[in-house]
């Protein structure tokens, strides 16, 4: 009985070591993908960065031609 008892504790050790390694594997792809998607967001903020550059200076340019035209 208590040979019984040894065996099936270390089925369980074995279990759980095993659960605590796929649960890692887990934790270590879903740090992987949010490094990913920073990356991604990061990359979008520069782009409306940009953006927001070109229509400041297409806004500016707008405004030389309209006050051009009032003369």
């Amino acid at each position: 009985m208590k040979k019984d008892k040894s065996v099936r504790i270390k089925k369980q050790i074995k279990n759980i070591e095993a659960r605590v390694r796929q649960s890692y594997g887990a934790y270590s792809s879903l740090q992987a993908q949010l490094h990913s998607i920073f990356g991604i967001i990061t990359e979008v903020r520069l782009l409306f960065e940009e953006i927001s550059t070109c229509f400041n200076e297409l806004f500016e340019d707008w405004k030389e031609v309209m006050e051009k035209t009032k003369k």
